[in-house]
């Protein structure tokens, strides 16, 4: 693994360990918020509506049609 891969690795595992160790969602919020720009909180989101729409078990067209990819 490259040294900007390992820096980045290390980076998002030290950063899961703060997220994972926030009591409340509200803190969670206040760091992403903090962190992304409103254009990756906007990927953000749209992933995670992703996510979920697989996880429940939603079609590729019905997701494509209901986000827009």
């Amino acid at each position: 693994m490259s040294s900007e891969k390992q820096i980045v690795s290390h980076a998002m595992r030290e950063l899961a360990g703060v997220l994972s160790q926030s009591r409340h969602a509200g803190e969670v919020y206040d760091i992403l918020f903090a962190l992304l720009t409103p254009r990756e909180r906007d990927a953000l989101a749209s992933r995670w509506r992703l996510v979920k729409m697989l996880i429940e078990g939603n079609t590729q067209r019905k997701i494509s049609e209901e986000l827009g990819i």
